[in-house]
């Protein structure tokens, strides 16, 4: 991955960890071991972030919590564009139609998060995922499909950076590569769950300007998922997915905008 791009990554990945933790903020030391970072790299990080106003350093000295930029930031792509009512209203006809349980997860870094369920009128629900829920990518069909819409070489340095979230969950960076190589051959990330009797369907869906920006996942108990229904199921999410497309009209991140600059000088 080039340089500039890789450090902007990294500084979303810090910031995603910060909204976490909330007013509390975590210290140099925890934001580099968790996301595997030295300590002079987490620093400089935080250095140019803090230089943006994206992290603001406590009265301690020693702790860092989100930065006012990120309260006008929030509000500038709020009066833009508000993604959810609209992927709401794609995943809406998915679950009606098919009466299974839809997801929806938003890219957030090298990890996911899930902003959406809805459920069909199946009696037997197959709730795999909360709303609100973050894992890595690569974990789950969601972050799966997102990962396989990814240049190799971008997916590649994830799976790397993920590989302690992989450890913790019981997998490896070549079970995921492995689960990956299959949904870049079929085109669509297929994660049975054998514990729940569950499968799990995913697909990557992209703004306007074709950016991966996220993920819709559909779950239903494994028998039902074949045949028709599992054709059925496909098509509603290919249709869920040129709906979000047409409507989320976002050519580039802000962030990457604004922090660009200031990571380049690092």
């Amino acid at each position: 991955m080039e340089k500039g791009a890789q450090l902007i990554h990294r500084a979303s990945d810090v910031l995603s960890l910060l909204m976490q933790e909330g007013d509390q903020g975590l210290g140099v030391t925890e934001i580099g071991r968790a996301l595997g970072f030295s300590g002079p790299t987490t620093h400089r990080i935080l250095q140019a972030l803090a230089d943006c106003g994206l992290v603001w350093q406590l009265p301690s000295g020693r702790r860092y919590v989100l930065g006012p930029t990120c309260c006008l930031l929030g509000q500038a792509a709020i009066s833009r564009f508000d993604m959810l009512p609209v992927i709401e209203s794609a995943i809406l006809p998915v679950a009606k139609a098919t009466g299974d349980t839809v997801f929806a997860f938003l890219r957030e870094g090298r990890f996911t998060r899930c902003v959406s369920r809805c459920s069909g009128d199946f009696p037997v629900k197959s709730h795999v995922t909360e709303v609100g829920a973050i894992r890595a990518l690569g974990l789950g069909a969601g972050g799966l499909a997102i990962l396989s819409s990814l240049p190799v070489e971008a997916a590649e340095a994830i799976l790397a950076d993920n590989a302690e979230d992989y450890r913790s969950a019981g997998r490896t960076s070549e079970d995921i590569a492995s689960d990956l190589a299959r949904t870049r051959e079929t085109g669509l990330a297929i994660r049975p769950i054998p514990s729940l009797n569950v499968t799990t369907i995913s697909m990557p869906f992209t703004n306007t300007s074709g950016r991966t920006i996220g993920a819709l996942s559909l779950s239903a108990i494994s028998p039902r998922m074949s045949g028709d229904h599992l054709l059925s199921a496909v098509e509603q999410l290919r249709q869920a997915r040129q709906h979000i497309a047409a409507a989320i009209k976002v050519d580039e991140t802000v962030l990457g905008k604004l922090i660009s600059s200031k990571l380049r000088e690092l």
